[in-house]
């Protein structure tokens, strides 16, 4: 029982679409990927911000007390 062209075009339509929808997803993945990868550098650089001038506040504080407490 073969099919009829109208058939055939019909799901040949069906499988074009979900073939959209699926490169539409991929797509979609993509940039949320590339999205998430922006954050973590972001994430990474307020971190750096934040880190750097609690080590500057130990160092000096740590500079502090050796210069009030002399070493015997």
């Amino acid at each position: 029982m073969g099919k009829t062209n109208q058939q055939l075009s019909k799901e040949k339509k069906k499988l074009e679409k979900k073939i959209m929808a699926q490169k539409a997803k991929v797509n979609l993945k993509k940039k949320l990927m590339a999205q998430e990868a922006k954050a973590n550098s972001y994430k990474l650089k307020c971190l750096m911000l934040i880190s750097v001038p609690t080590t500057l506040q130990v160092i000096t504080k740590s500079y502090r007390i050796s210069k009030v407490i002399p070493k015997s």
